[in-house]
């Protein structure tokens, strides 16, 4: 069941935000599009929906996560340069 209790979700989508409230969008895509996500979605055997939010949550997952990494670089470089010394620089012959 939904967080509301009143609409059943999918088996994998109820797996998928157990203790969390799924939120749903919609979105307009070409046909082509479509069909190539259906095509994507067919071959990992699941349904095209289901599949598109795969791929959105990856993709806002990496998006985070390169975000944080570049807040680790900003917050703690300078330290990491005083204790193990800076990046050599390259040097480039000329040809």
């Amino acid at each position: 069941m939904s967080a509301a209790g009143d609409v059943p979700l999918p088996w994998v989508a109820a797996d998928r935000y157990r203790g969390r409230m799924a939120q749903e969008i919609r979105i307009q895509i070409s046909d082509e599009a479509y069909e190539q996500l259906q095509r994507a979605a067919a071959e990992k055997h699941v349904l095209a929906e289901e599949y598109a939010g795969q791929v959105l949550d990856a993709d806002l997952i990496k998006v985070r996560f390169l975000e944080g990494a570049q807040s680790f670089i900003n917050e703690h470089a300078e330290g990491f340069a005083e204790r193990f010394g800076r990046p050599a620089t390259r040097r480039v012959d000329a040809a």
